[in-house]
């Protein structure tokens, strides 16, 4: 799981799929902008206990890391505002 606080200590999702879709939902419920940033803040604290994981939820952790850093690298790449 990630090891951040949930919202509603009542769910403790068993898996980083359960969990991940428990904080996409809970961002749109609370009408929270999600940016490639907050992500990889997410995973990046999440890796940092990788002994709460499976090898497979780790390599989906760190896969999607390496795909978060492309999407911002990709953002920030624009030529910049009106050109």
């Amino acid at each position: 799981m990630i090891s951040m606080k949930l919202p509603e200590s009542s769910i403790t999702p068993e898996t980083f799929e359960e969990e991940y879709e428990y904080v996409n939902e809970w961002v749109h419920r609370n009408n929270h902008a999600w940016t490639p940033q907050i992500e990889i803040n997410m995973l990046k604290k999440a890796l940092k206990n990788e002994h709460l994981y499976s090898d497979d939820e780790l390599r989906k952790m760190k896969t999607r890391l390496r795909h978060m850093k492309i999407v911002k690298r990709q953002l920030n790449r624009g030529l910049g505002f009106g050109k």
